[in-house]
């Protein structure tokens, strides 16, 4: 009879394991209708020979045929302007930037937490060693000889836990961190890019404030030269006093312009040595000037796929993989987890035994834990986390709008810049050979010196118009580059994103 009751026994008790199984599997709690996530941006047609923007696109970048040694870097495009005084203040704002080196402190925090979440999913296994003396109680729970006596007490003990991870929660966290990473990468690579273009924009600006500066002293010193011409002429008796007064009224108008003017040169070297961590008054010296600075020419592929490298976009689209990572995670919570823990070792009661083999002890840990009623903080944990997937999409969805505006913006003012700045040119070289033939009459005796002056006050003021073009269009070719990002590129989320 014993064997049947025995089999009766096994058989009871492996029906009620199944139940157990069935019901630790559908006695979770309810989750409820998942929440449809938002939809991202779809711009396949922005880019469709039906869109002009992409035609402006080729037809600015694609305006010279740029050698070989003008390919665009991701990591030096700025040396594309041909200046090795704008080259080492980026790279100096680079390496020494408070704002780029909080950026990388992030990236480092981040990088931690994706280690936590990583090792909640490998085997954690831990030695431990505990010795005590104790005088136990005559009145406890521990009978003579312990009690009323001094003990020494030992134990070494080695345990290991393993989280098998069955439902992929831990999973789901691990690609939720990764994406974070990821994220705050790509988000230093956009302060990096950003911090090189500011650089790159002030120098542009200084160096067209200088020229400026060169420009109001030859406009000073040829309305000096006015001056002293028609006090002679007033002298002798040829012109009468109120043209003079009047150039001398201009010449006070030339002293306050160029002192203006120099003071934004002095605004512009402070601005710039603030950028690159510098003391404010250590640029002062610095005086580039446009004609030093080549404008950029970059090979790149043509077309709007060029925005999905900006490092932004790539920020936000690693924080919507996090974001689905956190979401998918919220949900197995919702399901059993399992866990399994093992633990073997010596405890003795002296220490002298404490490594035979009577001390062993070993015991097996297996743990399962589900949610039944929770008073709908799962759901309302979920609900959270579809919230920030939501939000992580739409930030996506307006970062690329951002993006597409700036970078038709920014075509907009090359193709607005570079006819006016053609027609400027030409009209600044005929002006400067009017004034050549106009001092070649005078140096032949066919003219006096006013026509002379007047030819060159002529071609100052064209030099002037160039200068203020030339500083637009090099700007707008720089801000190009920017919206187009620069030449980053982050091969592996195109890898992760495409799953």
């Amino acid at each position: 009879m014993a064997p049947k009751k025995n089999a009766r026994f096994t058989a009871w008790t492996w029906d009620c394991l199944c139940l157990a199984t069935v019901l630790v599997f559908s006695a979770c709690a309810e989750r409820g209708i998942d929440t449809p996530a938002l939809a991202k941006l779809d711009t396949s047609d922005w880019s469709s020979p039906k869109s002009a923007l992409q035609d402006r696109l080729q037809s600015v970048l694609s305006a010279k045929a740029p050698t070989q040694a003008d390919q665009l870097h991701s990591a030096n495009w700025w040396e594309l302007l041909g200046n090795p005084e704008l080259s080492a203040l980026v790279s100096k704002a680079l390496a020494q930037n408070p704002s780029l080196s909080l950026a990388k402190t992030r990236i480092e925090k981040a990088q931690s937490l994706a280690g936590l979440s990583r090792s909640a999913t490998l085997v954690q296994v831990d030695v431990g060693l505990e010795v005590s003396r104790q005088l136990y109680s005559q009145n406890g729970i521990f009978p003579p000889p312990i009690a009323g006596s001094m003990v020494n007490m030992g134990s070494l003990q080695t345990n290991v836990n393993w989280n098998p991870d069955l439902m992929g929660a831990r999973a789901a966290q691990l690609r939720a961190a990764i994406g974070e990473v990821k994220a705050q990468e790509a988000q230093s690579h956009y302060a990096q890019l950003q911090m090189a273009t500011q650089v790159t924009l002030t120098f542009i600006n200084l160096a067209s404030w200088v020229d400026q500066a060169d420009l109001a002293r030859q406009q000073r010193q040829l309305q000096a030269d006015t001056v002293a011409l028609l006090e002679e002429r007033v002298a002798h008796g040829l012109d009468n006093r109120i043209e003079l007064t009047q150039a001398q009224s201009d010449l006070k108008d030339r002293d306050t312009l160029l002192s203006y003017i120099q003071a934004q040169v002095l605004t512009t070297q402070h601005q710039l040595a603030v950028l690159t961590v510098q003391d404010p008054l250590s640029l002062e010296p610095l005086t580039p000037h446009l004609a030093n600075l080549k404008t950029p020419q970059w090979p790149a592929p043509l077309g709007l796929n060029l925005l999905t490298q900006r490092a932004d976009l790539r920020a936000a689209q690693w924080r919507v993989q996090a974001a689905l990572g956190q979401v998918e995670s919220a949900k197995l919570n919702f399901y059993p987890n399992v866990n399994l823990g093992l633990f073997a070792g010596y405890n003795s009661i002296e220490l002298n035994q404490l490594l035979r083999g009577q001390s062993l002890q070993y015991g097996l840990l297996p743990s399962v834990s589900l949610p039944i009623l929770d008073g709908g903080r799962l759901r309302a944990q979920l609900f959270g986390r579809e919230s920030e997937r939501d939000g992580a999409i739409a930030q996506y969805n307006e970062t690329l709008l951002e993006a597409v505006k700036e970078c038709a913006n920014a075509l907009s003012e090359l193709q607005s810049i570079e006819p006016q700045l053609k027609q400027t040119t030409e009209s600044l070289a005929l002006a400067r050979k009017a004034q050549a033939l106009s001092l070649q009459r005078r140096e032949q005796g066919l003219t006096n010196l006013q026509p002379v002056l007047g030819a060159k006050r002529a071609s100052l003021n064209k030099a002037q118009g160039w200068v203020t073009l030339q500083a637009k269009a090099l700007s707008a070719h720089v801000t190009l580059i920017n919206a187009l990002g620069g030449g980053y590129s982050d091969p592996s989320a195109l890898a992760l994103l495409s799953h």
